[in-house]
C-alpha cells in the first residue's frame, strides 16, 4: 500500500514538473535572451547599395514589436568577415530610407553619394521607426508639461523612458552585430528633435557603447526640470554634474535652424519659436565646451533652417563628415551655415524666461487651439498657420503605429506555475507526513 502511494506520488511530481516547462519561456523575447528576430526581408537592392526590414520584438518597452531598416554600403559582402564595418543608429526610420509621401531626409542616397566619392568610409545604418509612445521613449526624463509645449499625441505628462529604450537600443546592437559584419566597438546614435535630445543624453551616459552622437535640432526644451527651462534644465546638469568625466572618446555633432517652428506660439510669459530652439543649442554647446576635448564638439546654426525632414537630410551630409572622417564640408557648397567649434562660445542672445504653471483643467487632447504637432514633431513650416498634419502624414500613421502591449507585471503562466509549484511541494510533504504516521503505527503494533 505504501509503495503505491509513493509511486503515485512521484508520478504525479513528475507530471506537474513537465507541465511547468512550457510555460517557463519568456513572454515577449529580445536577442538578449538568445532569441533570433525574424529573418530580414529585402525592401531595396541596386548596384550601389542594399536596405533590409525586419521586426524585432523587445521586453524593454511598452510598444514590443519594433520594425527596423538597415543599409547596408556599397560593397557590402557578408561573406567578407575580415572587413568590419562602424554602424549608426538611427531614430525615427520611417522617415529616412523608404518613406511614403514627400517626407524622405534621404538618408539613404546621401551616404551612397558620399561613400563612392569617398569622402566617408562606408558606414551601416539603422533606422528604428518610431511608435506611439514616442514622447515617452524618447525622453530622457519626466516633464510635467506636455500639453503645455503643444505635443501632438502628447498628454499633459511625458513618463521619461529613455533609459528603457536605449536597453532596447542596445538589445538590438548585439543582434546587428552578430548577424552583420560591424565594428562593434564603432557605433554611432543620432537623430532629429526628440531623436536629437535622446542621443546627446546616450553620448552622456553610455559612452562605452556610443562614441558618435548626430543630434540635429534637439529638443532641449523638453529637458525643462521647472519653470525656466532654459537654465533649470535637466540635460544642462547632467552636463555640469559629469564635467570632466565625460568620455573624451565621444565625438559630439548638434546642429539647429534659426526658423524652426516659426509663427507658432506659446502660453503667455513663455519665449516664442525659434528661440526656444535655438536658444537650447547654444546652450548646450556651450556647456559641453567647457568639458569636451577640442576636435570633439561641432555646432552648425543653418540661418533660415526649418524643423523639417529636407532641411535634415540637408545638412546630414556635413554631420556624417565632421562624424566620421573629422574633416568640414565645403563652406562655400552650404552659404546658409555658420559653424562653431571650441574654443568658440555662441553668444546667447535670448534672456532667461519663466513657465507658466500648469492649467490643471486643460489637457492636449481636449484643447483644439494648441498647436498640432507630426508623428516627428515637426510643423509644416511652408504655411506656419496650418497647424494640422499633412494629407501624407496621415497617409504614414497606419503603417508607423505599432501594436501596443503593455508588458504584465505577472502572467497568466507565471499563476500556473506557482500553483502548480505549491501542489508539488503540498504533495511531497502529504506523502513524508503519512510515511511517518504509518511508521509510528507499526511500531506502535
Amino acid at each position: 500500500m505504501k509503495t503505491n502511494l509513493i509511486t503515485r506520488s512521484i508520478l504525479l511530481i513528475l507530471l506537474s514538473a513537465l507541465m511547468m516547462i512550457p510555460l517557463l519561456g519568456p513572454k515577449n523575447p529580445v536577442f538578449a535572451q538568445e532569441i533570433t528576430p525574424e529573418a530580414p526581408v529585402t525592401l531595396l537592392v541596386n548596384e550601389d547599395y542594399q536596405v533590409y526590414y525586419f521586426t524585432f520584438d523587445t521586453d524593454k518597452l511598452a510598444a514590443t514589436k519594433r520594425q527596423i531598416q538597415v543599409y547596408l554600403p556599397p560593397g557590402y559582402n557578408p561573406e567578407d568577415k575580415a572587413r568590419r564595418y562602424p554602424v549608426i543608429y538611427f531614430h525615427d526610420g520611417e522617415l529616412l530610407f523608404t518613406p511614403s509621401g514627400n517626407r524622405d531626409c534621404n538618408f539613404d542616397e546621401t551616404l551612397t553619394k558620399m561613400i563612392n566619392a569617398e569622402t566617408i568610409e562606408p558606414v551601416i545604418a539603422v533606422a528604428i521607426y518610431s511608435s506611439d509612445l514616442r514622447w515617452d521613449e524618447l525622453g530622457p526624463w519626466f516633464n510635467q508639461n506636455m500639453g503645455m509645449w503643444g505635443g501632438y499625441r502628447a498628454g499633459w505628462h511625458s513618463s521619461g523612458e529613455g533609459d528603457a529604450y536605449l536597453d532596447f537600443v542596445e538589445d538590438l546592437k548585439r543582434y546587428i552585430d552578430t548577424y552583420y559584419n560591424t565594428d562593434p566597438g564603432d557605433t554611432g546614435i543620432g537623430g532629429f528633435s526628440m531623436g536629437g535630445l535622446i542621443s546627446l543624453y546616450a553620448g552622456l551616459t553610455r559612452p562605452q557603447v556610443f562614441n558618435r552622437v548626430m543630434a540635429m535640432s534637439p529638443a532641449i526644451w523638453f529637458a525643462q526640470k521647472n519653470n525656466d527651462w532654459s537654465m533649470d534644465n535637466h540635460l544642462l546638469e547632467l552636463i555640469e554634474t559629469k564635467g570632466t568625466s565625460i568620455d573624451q572618446n565621444v565625438r559630439f555633432y548638434m546642429d539647429i535652424g534659426t526658423n524652426e517652428w516659426a509663427g507658432d506660439t506659446l502660453p503667455e510669459g513663455m519665449p516664442g519659436y525659434p528661440q526656444v530652439w535655438e536658444e537650447g543649442v547654444d546652450r548646450v554647446f556651450n556647456s559641453l565646451e567647457n568639458y569636451v576635448e577640442r576636435g570633439n564638439l561641432h555646432l552648425v546654426i543653418e540661418e533660415g533652417g526649418v524643423h523639417e525632414p529636407y532641411a535634415w537630410g540637408g545638412r546630414f551630409e556635413v554631420a556624417m563628415r565632421w562624424l566620421y572622417e573629422g574633416s568640414p564640408v565645403n563652406m562655400a557648397e552650404f552659404p546658409n551655415l555658420r559653424v562653431f567649434d571650441p574654443p568658440q562660445e555662441v553668444e546667447i542672445l535670448f534672456t532667461p524666461t519663466v513657465a507658466p504653471t500648469q492649467n490643471a483643467t486643460a489637457t492636449a487632447e481636449t484643447d483644439e487651439e494648441s498647436p498640432a504637432i507630426s508623428e516627428t514633431d515637426v510643423h509644416d513650416q511652408s504655411d506656419v498657420n496650418n497647424n494640422d498634419l499633412r494629407p501624407e502624414d496621415a497617409e504614414q500613421q497606419p503603417e508607423n503605429n505599432l501594436p501596443q502591449e503593455k508588458p504584465n507585471s505577472l502572467s497568466f503562466g507565471w499563476v500556473i506555475v506557482v500553483i502548480l509549484f505549491s501542489a508539488g511541494i503540498g504533495l511531497i510533504v502529504y506523502v513524508v507526513a503519512r510515511l511517518i504516521l504509518n511508521k509510528r503505527n507499526h511500531q506502535g503494533e
